[in-house]
């Protein structure tokens, strides 16, 4: 994943966090908090835009749990 500058559209931090198809990325403009989905059927809470203390949850199909990293 890669944080981008959109003005110099530059990537200004890169993360590998796996090698699954991120499906959605969805971040609160007023904040620097960011979600994604993948095709693994996790999603990861980031504070952060740099994804520093980032939580893990994951689906069984019925319900996710939060996986400790």
């Amino acid at each position: 994943m890669c944080l981008w500058d959109i003005e110099s559209a530059k990537c200004e931090h890169r993360h590998n966090i796996s090698r699954n198809l991120v499906t959605h990325v969805c971040w609160v403009p007023a904040s620097f908090s960011v979600v994604q989905t993948s095709e693994d059927k996790t999603i990861r809470y980031s504070k952060s835009l740099l994804f520093v203390g980032m939580h893990l949850f994951r689906c069984d199909g019925i319900k996710f749990s939060k996986i400790h990293l």
